[in-house]
């Protein structure tokens, strides 16, 4: 298939994957960077995943006649620049190794992890956001690359876990909030289970600040191929913070094969998804045929906008505490499973269609 700027991508992973949709979604990620010029603006793109999914790559244009809706996108995204805190690493006490930030490079002044509620409702992106460089965070994938590194530190029940952030800039400080998913990338919009934050102050020499984060005392972490995985997600007041892995000592790994993972969701979730779909389609097929290569981005980008004004008009929501259980009507775009001792099949990723019909 000749690669265009809307791509189908498509995964053998024999790991489980459990934000894996039934159908496919477009998503919408911003990028902006500061005192980005106009041509690095109009080269950000959304990275494709392992999703089966079609992920549209665009980026902002640079104020030469902009839409109405583009605009205020734009002006709203503004903040995004400001604010930064980047998750450096995360390290179990006793343990030797430390997890990283999944697909957030701290290395670049330029990138961040940006997660908001809103996105995650409106379908744009999963539980852990999305990088100002990358785009959606494929989670499944990006923890697998993790443990086949050796970048995913070992903990027990209570466990205490040192996370440091690059704090950026002063707006880039706490106080954290942190949850996990015991299932690691299987719930969307709600179901993570609060944790224990110590904060911390940031070092004056080298600007990081180190908070201490506590799992809990009763955890059983199932996810990845290796059965044993969790996901923590910390985020300031500002939306910014990171995921990383945790892989946990002191239970039996669950056998997370194709033989005993079970897809889960509704038919109303899908027959929603599909209807934004079908909406979202004549627009990007328009710009794919009518737009050069190198503006097929923008166009791309201001159609869809326009398609959809809520995700323009409706400003982002803060996570405040993560509630104990899944949003009733709200069943998740992604695989649920059984897992072993019968328990009940969770949610999957997204949790958002009827957000969107």
């Amino acid at each position: 298939m000749a690669q265009t700027s809307t791509r189908l991508d498509m995964t053998s992973r024999a790991s489980l994957n459990l934000g894996r949709p039934l159908c496919f979604s477009f998503r919408l990620v911003f990028f902006l960077q500061p005192s980005a010029s106009r041509s690095a603006l109009e080269s950000s793109f959304l990275a494709p995943n392992s999703f089966n999914s079609y992920s549209i790559p665009f980026a902002f244009h640079w104020f030469n006649m902009p839409s109405v809706s583009t605009t205020l996108v734009l002006f709203a995204k503004l903040g995004l620049v400001y604010g930064q805190a980047v998750l450096l690493s995360a390290q179990a006490e006793g343990d030797r190794v430390a997890s990283k930030g999944l697909q957030v490079d701290p290395n670049d002044p330029d990138d961040a992890n940006f997660i908001t509620q809103s996105e995650i409702v409106a379908n744009i992106v999963n539980e852990c956001g999305r990088t100002l460089k990358g785009g959606n965070i494929d989670i499944g994938e990006k923890t697998e690359f993790a443990l086949s590194d050796g970048d995913v530190t070992r903990v027990q029940n209570g466990t205490v876990v040192d996370v440091t952030f690059s704090q950026r800039s002063d707006e880039g400080t706490g106080p954290f909030t942190c949850d996990l998913d015991p299932s690691s990338n299987a719930l969307g919009i709600s179901g993570q289970t609060p944790l224990q934050v110590t904060q911390g102050k940031a070092a004056d020499a080298t600007g990081n600040i180190t908070i201490q984060v506590a799992m809990p005392d009763s955890m059983e972490c199932i996810g990845a191929s290796t059965g044993n995985i969790c996901t923590v997600r910390c985020r300031n007041a500002q939306n910014f913070g990171g995921c990383f892995a945790v892989q946990q000592t002191d239970v039996a790994p669950n056998d997370n094969t194709a033989e005993n993972i079970v897809s889960a969701q509704t038919l109303d979730g899908i027959n929603a998804q599909v209807q934004q779909n079908i909406k979202d389609l004549p627009a990007s097929v328009k710009v794919n045929q009518e737009s050069s290569a190198d503006a097929q981005g923008v166009d791309l980008a201001e159609a869809l906008l326009a398609a959809n004004p809520t995700l323009v008009n409706s400003p982002p929501t803060e996570l405040a505490t993560p509630s104990a259980a899944p949003a009733a009507g709200n069943p998740g775009r992604g695989r649920g499973r059984q897992g072993r001792q019968g328990r009940q099949g969770r949610q999957g990723r997204g949790g958002n269609q009827n957000n969107r019909a």
